[in-house]
Parts: structure tokens; C-alpha cells; sequence
């Protein structure tokens, strides 16, 4: 730290690279504050490049993969730039704030662990703009090929201790907008999950799936966050929100005001997801057509456990719009984890069976 600084003669510097605070005295370092931790990566697609360091605006990295790379090489020093001195330090938290633009960000196979997405851009909100015509998402932070059929984030990975805000992830065909193997101890909010396609073509099964065979996910809150498409048959996807074949625990976590729609199944659950126990879904999502055309079911829960061993997810005051409002597996549903849920015909009343 006993470096000189030549533009700092006298008075208050800041240091990028050691994130330090000091007190200069004729160029010469007098006193310094302790920097924190963790470092803040920049990315801006137009002005940034991929050999900038990052850690202003002025150096951006141009995409958020090069970012994500970056934070997890210095997590995994323990936030020490000679290398950790203890080897369990590896939760040190990055910042990485994505600049939205008109351009859309190439879409990712990593979010690293540990850390914080931020886009800065038009409020998302789950809304996602105008999904079919891309060049009306100005200043957008979105991720994802306006193009081609990869989705925002595809992944068979685990993910932990994650906070993603503000995010637009998208796909232009049959891979899922965002799709992971396993979410633990993780806060998404804000964030859409849409098409960006230009004409009709093949959907994806699903717009958020936490993939088969996965670890599922444990503590992820979702808030003010959903899916959506163009009401054509020939472009939507069959679920918006799903937990896939195999995975076996989607288990103390929340999602509150957000809104899902499908073909076959807003929000759907397999029968192999069996640990749901402290999950709350609600208040306030919506799960359904919602002017997206026909939704076959808008709730789909496929959890085989009994009411004695629980696991058992609740679904409190949402609404719904579909055919089949609210499904639970025949022979292991209790109507107690099923409270204040509507359609347009007032309260759902379901039956133990």
C-alpha cells in the first residue's frame, strides 16, 4: 500500500485496483482506509472491451461472461490479491453491474457463485417489453441471442448464494430463457424470462426451468419476475415456471408477484419433486392464459408425499386463469396448503382427495 499515486499530491485518492481509500501527501501514500472485500466489475457491451480490467466504466468489459470469469478467479482468492491465507474464504461477494443498452448481451453458460448481477437499464419487472420486435428494448439489460436459439443462461450447473436483479434473459428458439441445474440460498427479482424472436418458430419446453435431474433449488425467493409470449400456437412455450423430471426438492423458498404462463402448465411441479417443505407460493402471482391464449393448467403439482411426512408445498392467494386452475396429484392433495386462490369465478375451493 506504500505505492505513490503521481495525481494525488495532496488530499484524498482512490485506488481501482486495491479498492483503497488513502490520504496522499506529496504523491506519497500517508494513510489509508482498509478496502473492502469485494470488487465491483463494470460491463457495457458498446463502450467496453474484453481486455479491460473492469473495474470502472472507463475499463468496462464488454460482456458478462468475461465479468463473471473475473469475480470468480478473485472470489476464489478470498478477495486477497496475493492469494488467500485461509482456504475456506471462498464467499468474498462481487458486484457485477450490467449496463443496459440496445444491444443485447451474448447469453451464458455461468453465473458464478456468490455474487451480485445488477442490470442497470428500463425497469424490467417481469414485464419484458416488447418481446417480438427486439429493436424496441432500448437500454435494456438483457441477455440472450436476438437470433439464435441459445437461451439468456443455460447451464446443468449449481448455483449458490446468488442475487439477480433487474435482468432480462431471453431465447430465440427451443433452448429455455433461462435454464440451471440446481438454485440454493439465491434471490432473483425483478427479472423477465421472454422470447426475442422475429418470426414464429419451435418454443422452447419451458421459459425458467430448473433442468432434469438437478439438484432443484433450497432458499431461491422470487419476486416481481415472470414469462410471456406471443399468443400464436406456433411459438409458445408449454410451461413457463417448471421444476423438471428427477429433481427431487424445491424446498423453502418464496415466490411472491410474479406472473407465469404456458400451453400445457403455467407452473408446473413433477411427480418427483418431493421436498417442498416451507415453500410458499403467493401472494399475488398470477399463473395462467392472461391473454396469451389457452393455458391448459395454471398450478400443476405433481408432489407424491403424503400429508403425515410432508415436504409438501402451500399455495396462498394467487390468481388463475386456465382450464384446469389448480391440479394436484390424485391421491396425495390435502386442501390445507390451498388457501385463498381465485379465478375469475371467485374462490377455488379444492377437495382433499
Amino acid at each position: 500500500m506504500g505505492r505513490n499515486i503521481p495525481a494525488s499530491k495532496r488530499g484524498f485518492g482512490y485506488d481501482p485496483v486495491t479498492r483503497s481509500l488513502g490520504v496522499y501527501v506529496d504523491g506519497a501514500l500517508a494513510a489509508s482506509f482498509p478496502p473492502t472485500p469485494g470488487r465491483t466489475y463494470f460491463v457495457n457491451n458498446i463502450t467496453g472491451a474484453s481486455t479491460n480490467d473492469g473495474l470502472s466504466w472507463g475499463t468496462a468489459m464488454d460482456e458478462v461472461s468475461t465479468a463473471i470469469t473475473a469475480s470468480e478467479t478473485y472470489r476464489e482468492l478470498g478477495g486477497q490479491e496475493g492469494g488467500r491465507t485461509a482456504t475456506t474464504n471462498d464467499y468474498v461477494r462481487n458486484t457485477i453491474m450490467i449496463q443496459g443498452t440496445a444491444t443485447a448481451y451474448t447469453g451464458i453458460t455461468d453465473l458464478g457463485e456468490h455474487v451480485n448481477l445488477i442490470g442497470l437499464g428500463s425497469p424490467s419487472g417481469g414485464r419484458g417489453g416488447t418481446i417480438w420486435n427486439t429493436t424496441t428494448l432500448k437500454g435494456v439489460a438483457r441477455i440472450g441471442s436476438d437470433t439464435a436459439s441459445t437461451g439468456g443462461m443455460v447451464s446443468t450447473g449449481d448455483y449458490h448464494g446468488l442475487y439477480i436483479g433487474n435482468i432480462h434473459f431471453q431465447t430465440s428458439g427451443t433452448s429455455p430463457a433461462f435454464e440451471v441445474g440446481g438454485i440454493h440460498e439465491s434471490t432473483i427479482e425483478d427479472c423477465g424470462f421472454y422470447y426475442a424472436m422475429t418470426t414464429a418458430g419451435t418454443a422452447p419446453d419451458s421459459m425458467f426451468h430448473i433442468r432434469s435431474g438437478g439438484t432443484g433449488a433450497t432458499g431461491l425467493i422470487m419476486e416481481r419476475s415472470g414469462c410471456g409470449g406471443n399468443a400464436g400456437v406456433t411459438d409458445r412455450t408449454s410451461y413457463g415456471f417448471m421444476v423438471g423430471d428427477g429433481v427431487d426438492r424445491f424446498s423453502h423458498s418464496r415466490m411472491r408477484d410474479c406472473f407465469w404462463t404456458g400451453w400445457t402448465a403455467a407452473y408446473y411441479l413433477w411427480s418427483t419433486v418431493k421436498y417442498c417443505q416451507g415453500t410458499i407460493i403467493g401472494p399475488h402471482n398470477f399463473f395462467g392464459g392472461f391473454g396469451h391464449g389457452v393455458c391448459n393448467y395454471g398450478i400443476l403439482d405433481y408432489n407424491k408425499q403424503t400429508n403425515p411426512t410432508g415436504g409438501l408445498a402451500t399455495y396462498v392467494d394467487n390468481y388463475l386463469d386456465a382450464l384446469t386452475p389448480m391440479q394436484q396429484y390424485p391421491g396425495f392433495g390435502f386442501a390445507e396448503r390451498f388457501i385463498g386462490n381465485h379465478d375469475w369465478t371467485g374462490l377455488i375451493v379444492v377437495s382433499a382427495n
